[in-house]
């Protein structure tokens, strides 16, 4: 084989692989060795490279945030149309459950009661009266006459002082313009029980030596044959002397909430 032959074949081994070698070499140099111009040249060419991909990456977060956000308000919107109607049902049936509760306690005090009675819905309030006055569904057309005693459950609330032909104004145990015999029920001692000006029930006329204590049960004496006898008033929540200091007078806390009626009976016989 001729010299001039070996050589070109030399040079064109040189020129196909001296180059790649080479350049093989030096990326091998910088990635190992890392001269500091190196380094630095190579973390500015990625910070510079990285910043418009972290731009990018934080628009397009931010973008998904609102898109989502959105979807959610939407998405609640709609939970809340769908609920509204379920929660107003709800509200009707809790209503109707609790009517049905208390009717059925005065249906049963009514048929164990020794005394003819008629069942009323609470209408309303007198402006003027608003803490002592009812007004109820129950009038003349149904039998209803001035002087009747109203009852809720098996206690007195008060009796009727106006009818019209469809309603009925009630005064409640409270005013001072009604007045009710009764007793004590376990000393037996008798009084007046009448409302007063802030709205509470005062018992008056009690004798000096009347062992009335607090809690004791008040009921209707029954004289004056307004108020049947044994209706349940209250319960005695204080006791005190009058003016005089020859009588004792109680304060009464009424058996029924009197700011709560919705239902009553009226004792017509």
């Amino acid at each position: 084989m001729s010299k001039p032959f070996l050589l070109s074949n030399v040079i064109r081994f040189k020129k196909k692989f001296l180059f790649p070698f080479t350049a093989s070499i030096l990326i091998l140099i910088i990635f190992f060795f890392q001269p500091p111009a190196v380094l630095n040249l190579k973390n500015a060419f990625v910070d510079i490279f990285s910043f418009p991909i972290r731009l990018t990456r934080g628009i397009f977060n931010e973008v998904r945030l609102v898109f989502s956000y959105h979807k959610l308000y939407k998405e609640n919107l709609s939970f809340k149309k769908e609920i509204a109607p379920l929660r107003q049902k709800l509200s009707e049936y809790e209503e109707v459950l609790r009517e049905n509760q208390r009717l059925n306690k005065l249906l049963s005090f009514k048929s164990n009661a020794t005394f003819s009675t008629r069942a009323a819905q609470v209408i309303g309030r007198d402006l003027s009266n608003w803490l002592s006055t009812l007004i109820i569904d129950k009038g003349g057309r149904d039998g209803i006459n001035i002087g009747m005693p109203v009852i809720s459950d098996a206690s007195l609330v008060g009796k009727i002082v106006e009818v019209s032909k469809t309603t009925s104004r009630v005064l409640l145990i409270n005013d001072p313009n009604l007045k009710v015999a009764a007793l004590i029920q376990n000393s037996r001692d008798q009084g007046i029980v009448s409302g007063s000006l802030g709205g509470s029930c005062r018992m008056y006329f009690l004798s000096l030596d009347s062992e009335v204590k607090i809690n004791d049960i008040v009921v209707t004496s029954g004289l004056g044959g307004v108020f049947p006898k044994g209706l349940l008033i209250g319960r005695v929540a204080d006791v005190d002397l009058d003016s005089t200091g020859l009588m004792k007078n109680c304060s009464i806390k009424p058996a029924t909430n009197l700011s709560r009626l919705e239902e009553v009976l009226v004792i017509s016989k």
